[in-house]
Order: structure tokens, then C-alpha cells, then sequence
């Protein structure tokens, strides 16, 4: 038993009077080279990861949504760019909010004339929305003056295109505002936790609602960052979101589910903690919600690209160059 534990067993007898036994174990050991349950190799563990992975997973096609009165544009849209979107349509702005709120679409094309509501209200209506702020708009329209875009750049649309248009057109005007929204949410991704100049610039380049956003989703994992329970079901009820639409705008603002962001935050907290020296690994783990002490090695690693005695050897190597 003692050999499983990968310790030692010490004995130590005197002849009429008994005999000693000492066993010593090692304190925090993961065994990584024994054969765990329902392993069939003596492979590398790869520990499921405690926070829950229930989030609902993205097509793989990005979403569209076309807004639009007139229905051969709307079925030109439609048709035009099927084979790269999933097309959603409606054919006045308030059909067009509520598909909106109900579908969170990957991005809006949509005319501004409109019977019951027209273009620029949906806009304003879906810009000023937690759920849906995040999602560019195209607007679209038979007017080309200064002062018709001027008004629809005041209600937070993100480009106009001026009819007749053509599809390619279209397309590559949709393709651009997708492309940079994915490197400003790629750039998020990869400094979310950090307070430096970088962070507060990609912050600045958030509208205020996003903003506001996401500090609220890292305020709620601070305040219970030692809970094994803060996950996406969590974080949407706090913030009044379904799972799909949180999960949704997590993904287009940083690039990171609900859940991958969760990680990160608690890896930059574990960082913070090592780097105080205060707390054993152990402790760290503990202190960032997370009770396994392998699996926790295993994020800091992915993190990091070292374990945190790696990270913290490293630390004291280059400090004494």
C-alpha cells in the first residue's frame, strides 16, 4: 500500500521489546505515473475540467441577419450569401430586434425605411441592449447624405452602404467589420486579467455598455473566485442572460467561451498569489476555486507554459543575472 502511495517504509526492532514502523508520503502528490481509474495506458492524465463545460456550441457558420422591408432585396441577400451565413430575415425593425434578441446573430445588415420601426431605432433600441450591443450593423439605405449618416453613426450603426449595392459588395464590407471584431476580441482574449497599458487600450476600444460588461463578468468571478461553482450557469444568472446568449457575446467580445474565460481570470489571480509568495501551491489552488491540485498545474501550465514551481524557479534564475 505504501509503494502505491509511491512512499517509503521504514522498520526499526528491538528483541524483546517491539517494533517501530515510519512511513513517509509525499504531501501534494498528483501521482502522475501510476495507471488511474479507467485508464487503460500508462499515459499522461489529462483531469476533465471541474467547471462544467455546458455551453451551447456555435454553428459553424456565423449568423446573419437580414432586416428588410422589400423582399427581393431581402431574398438577394439572402440568397447571395447563404453559402457562407446562416441567414435569418425579417422584414420590418421590430420583427428585426426580436430576432436579434432571440438568435444574437454574428452580425446585421438592415434597410433604415421601414414600416413600424425603422432601421436607425432598431439600431439605437439594439446598441443600447447588454445582450445585443456588441453585434455590428450595416445599414442600408437610398440616401447618401452627410446628415442621413451622420444620424445613423449617432444611434451606433458600424457602416452604411448607399443602394443600388452588389453582393460582393455586400460581402466584403461584412467581411472587414467580422475580421477586425475577431482580432479585437482575439487581442481581449489574450490579455483578459492583466491591468497594464495594453489592456486599457483594447478596454478604450470597447463600446461603454461592452465595457461595463465585461468588468461586471470579472467583478462576479473576483467576488467568488474561491467557489468551484462560478460557471456559465452562474455568471447568466447573475447577469439575467440565458447560457446561449451569454455564452454568444463571451465569444464575439474576447474570443473565449464563458468557461475559457473563467479559467484565464482564475490563472491570473493564481499568477498574482505565486508571485506574493505567501501561499503554498496547495493554498493558490485552493484560493482560486479550484480543489484539484493537478488539474490546477495543468491550467497553470496551459497558461503559463510552465507548472508553478517551473514558473517560480524560472523567476528566481533570471532575478539573479
Amino acid at each position: 500500500m505504501v509503494t502505491l502511495h509511491e512512499g517509503e517504509i521504514h522498520v526499526e526492532s528491538t528483541p524483546n521489546e517491539g517494533s517501530t514502523f515510519r512511513i513517509s508520503l509525499l504531501t501534494d502528490n498528483s501521482y502522475p505515473n501510476v495507471l488511474h481509474a479507467d485508464s487503460k495506458e500508462k499515459e499522461e492524465v489529462i483531469v476533465s475540467d471541474p467547471i462544467q463545460e455546458t455551453e451551447t456550441q456555435t454553428n459553424q457558420k456565423p449568423i446573419l441577419l437580414v432586416v428588410e422591408d422589400n423582399p427581393d432585396i431581402r431574398n438577394y441577400i439572402a440568397e447571395s450569401l447563404g453559402d457562407s451565413f446562416e441567414v435569418l430575415t425579417a422584414d420590418n425593425g421590430r420583427r428585426g430586434k426580436e430576432a436579434a434578441l432571440r438568435s444574437i446573430p454574428d452580425i446585421i445588415v438592415s434597410d433604415i425605411m421601414m414600416p413600424e420601426m425603422d432601421g436607425n431605432e432598431m439600431c439605437r433600441e439594439l446598441k443600447k441592449d447588454v445582450q445585443t450591443s456588441h453585434i455590428p450593423i450595416i445599414l442600408l439605405t437610398a440616401k447618401d447624405t452627410l446628415q442621413d449618416k451622420e444620424e445613423g453613426y449617432q444611434v451606433g450603426a458600424d457602416s452604411y452602404l448607399t443602394k443600388p449595392f452588389s453582393a460582393s459588395l455586400l460581402r466584403s464590407r461584412i467581411d472587414n467589420l467580422l475580421q477586425s471584431r475577431h482580432k479585437l476580441a482575439e487581442h481581449f482574449g489574450a490579455i483578459a486579467g492583466k491591468l497594464d497599458d495594453k489592456a486599457a487600450v483594447v478596454a478604450q476600444s470597447l463600446n461603454q455598455i461592452d465595457n461595463d460588461f465585461i468588468q461586471r463578468i470579472d467583478q462576479l468571478i473576483e467576488e467568488r473566485l474561491s467557489s468551484d461553482k462560478v460557471d456559465i450557469g452562474y455568471l447568466a444568472d447573475k447577469m439575467c442572460m440565458s447560457n446561449s446568449t451569454l455564452y454568444r457575446k463571451m465569444k464575439a467580445l474576447t474570443g473565449l467561451s464563458t468557461n475559457e474565460y473563467i479559467r484565464k481570470m482564475k490563472m491570473k489571480h493564481a499568477e498574482k498569489f505565486l508571485l506574493e509568495g505567501k501561499y503554498t501551491i496547495s493554498e493558490i489552488a485552493f484560493k482560486v476555486g479550484i480543489n484539484n491540485l493537478f488539474y490546477f498545474r495543468q491550467c497553470f501550465k496551459e497558461e503559463f507554459n510552465d507548472t508553478p514551481s517551473e514558473y517560480i524557479k524560472k523567476l528566481k534564475e533570471n532575478s539573479g543575472k
